[in-house]
C-alpha cells in the first residue's frame, strides 16, 4: 500500500497554461514513459483546445515556451508522436515557440520533435533568458 502512496504522489508528467497575453507556458516534469501517457495526452490535448480557443477570442497568434529543465529525458515513442502532433495541430496558431533547458539528449530529442512537426518557428534555447528574448 505503501507503494500506492508513493506512486500518486509523483507530479504530472505535463502542465499546460496561458496568461492573457498569449503566452503559453508548458512545464515537462520527470520521465514521459508508458505509465504517464494518458495523463500526457490529455494535458496536450487540453492544450489544443486552450490555443485554439485563446486564437478565436483573441484573433492574435500564442507564443510557446516550453520549460523542459526537469524533464528526465526518458520518454517514449508515443510520447514524441504526441508533441509532434500537438505541434501540427497548433501551426495554424502559434507565432513561434521556444524551448529550453534539458540536456543534450533532450534537445536531440527536440530536433526530433522539430523536423516531424515540419515547422520553422520552434527554437531551442539553453536558458529561459534566451528563450523569453527570441519568443519577444
Amino acid at each position: 500500500m505503501e507503494q500506492n502512496t508513493i506512486h500518486n504522489t509523483i507530479q504530472k508528467p505535463l502542465t499546460i497554461s496561458i496568461n492573457d497575453a498569449g503566452l503559453v507556458t508548458m512545464f515537462f516534469m520527470g520521465d514521459i514513459t508508458h505509465d504517464v501517457m494518458e495523463e500526457y495526452k490529455k494535458e496536450l490535448d487540453r492544450g489544443v483546445q486552450l490555443i485554439e480557443q485563446y486564437y478565436q477570442a483573441h484573433t492574435r497568434k500564442v507564443r510557446v515556451v516550453l520549460d523542459i529543465q526537469n524533464f528526465t529525458g526518458n520518454y517514449s515513442l508515443d510520447a514524441l508522436n504526441a508533441l509532434v502532433s500537438f505541434a501540427k495541430k497548433n501551426t495554424p496558431y502559434v507565432d513561434r515557440t521556444a524551448s529550453f533547458g534539458g540536456s543534450d539528449k533532450v534537445k536531440m530529442a527536440g530536433e526530433v520533435a522539430i523536423a516531424l512537426s515540419m515547422r520553422d518557428n520552434i527554437k531551442i534555447f539553453d536558458t529561459k533568458e534566451e528563450a523569453m528574448t527570441w519568443l519577444g
